[in-house]
């Protein structure tokens, strides 16, 4: 099994604090990591909570303001002492090129491996901007104050279940050929050809994981987490402070709530979680029985397949 999992490396909002760090969130699949977001000290709460630097193959970051996207160039320098040999792709809206071109230049910064940024466009419809092993990676315009991106983790749809009986029937003999139709690949027995939709069943969805990064409620976002198996909304104001969340360009509790209610995903998640919200204020809001949690730092998710 393919194993996909969820890590909170930093779940706060603005200034890191003594219970959360500034937001970054890491996605492993099959090794691979994936960085969200990397505000201020994400590599040092990466070494606490034992996340490997090694394999990280690219970094998301939805919007320029500094508590996304202060820790990167730090993590950059400490992938560099390492020589990272698979290299790293940085996406991001206009603007982050400059900022890592300034920054690298103020310290006298030189890569040692390839580095390659990519300033994306805003878009209103999903749109693939990253290719990994097995799945891919969009992004969306999400509704902030400066330009801001959501990204969901798409993984390839899987080959249907593999009918025994059908293939036995068929004259199809257990072992090397039944691994080749369940690859995709047409088998020859005794002059005839067998394809995989003769012992295949149905393709099945690959797993989905979603994140918001800062926004307001919006269509373009709920369509990106709608049916997820992971929606990630944030969630910075208690709901007394709706008027500043809406001026601030994000969501406040109730609000990510309710957008992730609409998605009808198997599992939602709120964070980004203002310094003034309480414990209470979140146990209130969020009744027993429901798909939904918490992000906390260090907190860590498996993400089963269907």
């Amino acid at each position: 099994m393919t194993k996909l999992s969820v890590h909170f490396i930093g779940t706060g909002s603005g200034a890191p604090s003594l219970t959360r760090g500034s937001p970054a969130i890491m996605i492993r699949r099959e090794g691979v990591g994936l960085l969200f977001d990397c505000g201020e000290s994400t590599q040092l709460a990466m070494r606490r909570q034992r996340l490997r630097f090694r394999r990280l193959e690219a970094v998301f970051i939805s919007h320029m303001h500094g508590d996304h996207v202060l820790g990167l160039p730090g993590l950059i320098m400490t992938l560099n002492l390492n020589a990272n040999p698979e290299g790293l792709v940085i996406y991001g809206p206009r603007g982050i090129s400059n900022y890592l071109e300034c920054t690298f230049k103020a310290t006298l910064f030189q890569s040692k491996f390839e580095l390659k940024v990519v300033e994306l466009e805003e878009t209103s419809s999903p749109t693939p901007i990253h290719r990994g092993d097995g799945f891919s990676v969009y992004a969306v315009s999400s509704r902030h104050v400066v330009p801001s991106f959501a990204y969901a983790l798409v993984e390839d749809d899987r080959p249907g279940e593999f009918n025994v009986e059908r293939a036995l029937e068929l004259g199809v003999p257990r072992g090397r050929l039944w691994g080749e139709l369940q690859k995709g690949r047409s088998v020859e027995v005794d002059g005839s050809v067998v394809t995989p939709e003769q012992v295949l069943g149905p393709k099945r969805r690959g797993r989905r994981v979603v994140y918001s990064g800062d926004t307001r409620p919006c269509d373009s976002v709920l369509e990106l987490g709608r049916g997820s198996d992971v929606f990630i909304h944030e969630a910075t104001f208690t709901d007394d402070h709706l008027e500043e969340a809406q001026a601030g360009g994000h969501s406040t509790i109730s609000e990510a709530l309710d957008v992730i209610r609409k998605a009808g995903c198997k599992m939602g998640v709120i964070t980004n979680i203002g310094q003034r919200t309480r414990p209470e204020d979140l146990e209130k809001l969020i009744p027993g029985g429901e798909p939904i949690i918490v992000a906390s730092d260090g907190l860590t998710l498996e993400v089963p397949l269907s």
